[in-house]
């Protein structure tokens, strides 16, 4: 085989290699970015908290903070995952959960009511972080974790 043509060849492989690597590394890439897109996603799902700005009921103070786990039954009786012991709170007064990648509170026929963002609610309502939750004597911030 002359030489000009096996220097040839030895491009083209050179080059089909140079190319097969490229698409490997670009391949990589786009596996790797799309697993930390995923991680990022799913980071907004950790479950966030409840901060108290406000409260005239003894044991629940300013600064409190109570992490929601993926459904949180909020109410005075001490079946529920986050006990308030205050005389305006029913024994199970309301529900923070999460579905369809959203956060919800739902008032459970509570004797008062709750409310969010000053307002009364009378069943599901989506919650956006910094929102405001009123059960009984106790003003709750929604925020992340």
């Amino acid at each position: 085989m002359p030489t000009n043509e096996l220097i040839f060849i030895l491009r083209i492989l050179f080059v089909a290699f140079l190319f097969f690597f490229l698409f490997s590394v670009a391949f990589f890439l786009f596996l790797e970015l799309s697993r930390s897109a995923k991680a990022l996603k799913l980071a907004n799902y950790v479950n966030p908290r409840l901060v108290v700005i406000d409260s005239k009921v003894k044991g629940i103070r300013k600064g409190d903070t109570f992490v929601l786990l993926p459904v949180t039954l909020i109410g005075r009786d001490d079946s529920v995952d986050l006990v308030l012991p205050d005389n305006f709170v029913s024994s199970k007064h309301a529900k923070i959960f999460q579905a369809e990648g959203n956060w919800w509170v739902q008032d459970l026929n509570s004797t008062n009511g709750t409310m969010l963002n000053g307002k009364l609610i009378n069943s599901l309502a989506k919650l956006n972080y910094g929102d405001l939750i009123q059960i009984g004597n106790i003003k709750l911030k929604f925020e992340p974790l």
